[in-house]
């Protein structure tokens, strides 16, 4: 029996020697096609990033084995209301996501493809604040809907830091997301069929 817990151990300990678990922060930003059909190349979505309007800033968390990758990411946009903090909106997307990472998610330049299942929301900050002040109000947001997304990306890592940019095609989902609260679907948000995702990483091996 020892002979077993030793050998699950050092398996783990050699699977493990073999992985990377990534941390970071990430800005997104969301996009229609313009009256062309055409979506946004990466220097025009730079210069956004640049002049910071509309940029979604989160982080994420990544779990790298022999290429491939697991990982979650939460982004949010913050609305201030001038008159009563407790109206604050924000949306948020969190994203959950699986990766395969060609040359390793720790060499040097790092190409990956990347596929998603994303939940995108829009309510109040304080939910709780806002109930005290809005009747009926019960703390289910405000609209939400789900999506796949599916895209690619290049990261380049110098030694335990790292940079990337993604660019990611989005496919709402189009059922209804009913609430465990009351039961009744929730409005639906209409989710922007691309997004540009620029971001910085720690890789700890």
């Amino acid at each position: 029996m020892k002979k077993i817990y030793f050998i699950i151990v050092f398996i783990s300990i050699l699977s493990f020697s073999f992985a990377q678990m990534t941390f970071g922060i990430s800005a997104q930003q969301y996009y229609l096609k313009d009256e062309n059909g055409r979506l946004p190349g990466f220097g025009q979505a730079f210069s956004d990033f640049a002049d910071g309007q509309g940029v979604y800033w989160g982080f994420f968390g990544e779990y790298i084995y022999r290429g491939f990758g697991l990982g979650l990411s939460f982004n949010n946009q913050y609305y201030a209301d001038s008159q009563n903090r407790w109206l604050d909106t924000w949306n948020y997307d969190l994203n959950f996501f699986v990766s395969y990472h060609f040359l390793g998610g720790d060499f040097i330049v790092d190409p990956f493809v990347q596929a998603g299942f994303g939940i995108w929301s829009f309510d109040y900050v304080d939910t709780e604040g806002a109930k005290r002040v809005l009747p009926g109000y019960n703390g289910d947001p405000l609209a939400i809907s789900t999506y796949l997304d599916l895209g690619l990306g290049c990261g380049v890592n110098l030694g335990m830091f790292g940079l990337f940019f993604k660019a990611m095609w989005n496919f709402q989902n189009f059922s209804p997301v009913y609430s465990n609260e009351t039961g009744h679907a929730f409005q639906e948000l209409p989710v922007m069929p691309f997004k540009w995702v620029l971001g910085a990483k720690i890789l700890l091996f």
